[in-house]
């Protein structure tokens, strides 16, 4: 069965508003008597971003909004949603060992330049 957990992407802009303050948490199943703290957290949360179950060439977690790369395709792609990125890998074939994931949507915004809405894969 795969693991169910989530990323979080948290902008904290209350330290300096010239530089944004930004981070990660790990958001996993907790406890009905820390549903409080949870939800506090959660709040505090921009964007949640749900484990694929899956890892790249280099033994990386791949999350919804990661942006990768493997040698079929000539530009990198996001996965905007976990289900879209099964079908895109069942339906070419892709073998992750050779998928590397380079970043995300929120931490390296210049690779968004690069890559487009829909899969370039080379011939």
């Amino acid at each position: 069965m795969r693991e169910i957990k989530f990323r979080a992407w948290i902008r904290d802009d209350e330290w300096d508003e010239s530089e944004e303050q930004q981070e990660y948490v790990m958001v996993y199943d907790l406890a009905f008597e820390e549903y409080e703290p949870l939800n506090d957290l959660l709040a505090s949360v921009k964007h949640l971003m749900q484990f694929t179950g899956l890892r790249d060439k280099n033994d990386k977690e791949i999350y919804e909004e990661d942006i990768w790369i493997h040698p079929d395709f000539n530009k990198p792609q996001v996965i905007k949603d976990m289900r879209e990125f099964y079908m895109e890998i069942m339906s070419r074939s892709i073998n992750c060992n050779y998928v590397e994931v380079i970043g995300n949507v929120y931490e390296n915004r210049e690779l968004l330049k690069e890559a487009n809405d829909e899969p370039q894969q080379t011939d």
